[in-house]
């Protein structure tokens, strides 16, 4: 697998990740303060419908790039 692709599939794993994490977040799971505001910054407070659906798409989108770059670097190999 080329650095690319290895780089590319990681990059969806954390992008997954990260989806997982506002899901949780949404859903209650999950609480932290905000660290860096610039502004009246207020914590999360779960339910929230909002991210729940942002955290679900995010990890959707990430697992599949992370998913799709891992069989585009395997299809390249080619046999072995």
């Amino acid at each position: 697998m080329s650095w690319v692709w290895r780089a590319l599939s990681s990059a969806g794993l954390l992008v997954a990740g990260l989806g997982l994490f506002w899901f949780a977040q949404g859903v209650g799971l999950v609480t932290v303060e905000p660290i860096l505001c610039a502004g009246s910054c207020e914590p999360v407070q779960a339910p929230s419908p909002q991210w729940q659906i942002t955290g679900a798409l995010t990890a959707l989108a990430g697992a599949t790039a992370g998913i799709l770059a891992a069989r585009r670097a395997r299809s390249r190999r080619g046999p072995q």
